[in-house]
């Protein structure tokens, strides 16, 4: 059984769906068995505890799937976040069909870690002072050093997934996973928004849509 790993209840929607898939970091990964079908309706879920973020990012990346001419929809206007405590699996995949659902993508933070990085201090020459000596005119310079210090930098590991509900195993209807690493100059929290472009990118590329 493949369960998504994330940081809010709302991930249970990854439950929709079971199937295995090989445990490599930074990777992508198409099922073998992969038609690259049309999809007629697809659903976009953004798996995060900030609702708003997970707002954004599924309006945004329908934005991204209707341009390209395919029928989608935010997964909080089919599914919202407080539905989840109160549906199992069979349930959310009966209830995502029933609206005329036949594709599931989903993006979530699966990793998040901190860690000290030296910045190397320098040195550089400034103007420290100019003099005249008859008819002429004598610069000084001083050195500054400025010295090394540490800061703190993050580390997001983001993972896609897309689900193909038609299938007719059940059990295996992953069809996509899609694993990568984004570095953060400063610590922060992990959006998804942002990366409503580069999720579709990734999506053409594997010949998913």
């Amino acid at each position: 059984m493949y369960l998504l790993k994330s940081i809010s209840r709302y991930t249970l929607l990854a439950l929709i769906l079971s199937a295995c898939v090989p445990s490599v970091s930074y990777y992508n990964w198409v099922a073998p068995d992969h038609d690259f079908k049309k999809f007629d309706k697809i659903a976009v879920f953004g798996l995060t505890r900030d609702l708003q973020d997970a707002s954004d990012f599924e309006v945004g990346m329908v934005g991204q799937l209707r341009k390209d001419g395919y029928l989608s929809i935010p997964g909080m206007t089919v599914i919202p976040p407080e539905w989840v405590k109160d549906l199992d699996v069979k349930s959310i995949r009966k209830h995502l069909i029933s609206k005329g659902v036949d594709a599931v993508i989903s993006l979530a933070v699966v990793d998040v870690s901190t860690r000290a990085v030296f910045v190397s201090g320098s040195n550089y020459i400034i103007p420290a002072d100019r003099s005249r000596f008859g008819n002429t005119y004598i610069s000084t310079y001083k050195e500054i050093y400025q010295p090394g210090y540490y800061t703190q930098s993050s580390t997001f590991i983001y993972e896609a997934h897309a689900y193909d509900l038609t299938s007719e195993d059940v059990n295996n209807n992953l069809i996509w996973t899609y694993q990568y690493k984004y570095d953060a100059a400063t610590p922060g929290v992990p959006q998804l928004s942002p990366f409503a472009r580069t999720l579709m990118d990734a999506l053409k590329r594997d010949r998913i849509l």
